[in-house]
């Protein structure tokens, strides 16, 4: 995740994008990189969040996953806009050290790429 020889990799990534109405937003993605083995980018968001006593660790990561899925979304959209390689979207929960794949937010390479 943090290796420091990923292609194309960016901490805190500050962008600006244009939604369909015109109106300019500001982003700050927290990892991004291409995994040099398979070509694919990783699109990571760290949250500082972790489970509160008693709950469990599965219902933790779909409640987080559902709370922040909009906002992956948005990053997702201005990622595949600069590129066309396979996309994997996560969390990363930095005070459990897990890394949550959301496996339902990825998206293949678009057509015409020809990422391996």
């Amino acid at each position: 995740l943090l290796r420091s020889d990923h292609q194309q990799a960016r901490s805190e990534w500050a962008l600006t994008s244009t939604a369909g109405d015109g109106v300019l937003r500001d982003m700050v993605i927290d990892r991004t990189f291409v995994d040099r083995e398979t070509g694919v980018r990783w699109l990571i968001d760290y949250k500082t969040s972790q489970p509160e006593a008693g709950q469990a660790l599965e219902v933790f990561l779909r409640d987080q996953a559902e709370a922040y899925r909009d906002q992956l979304l948005g990053y997702r959209q201005l990622l595949r806009a600069l590129g066309d390689e396979p996309l994997r979207c996560a969390l990363y929960f930095t005070a459990l050290g897990h890394l949550h794949h959301l496996e339902e937010l990825d998206l293949e390479a678009a057509p015409g790429d020809t990422t391996p």
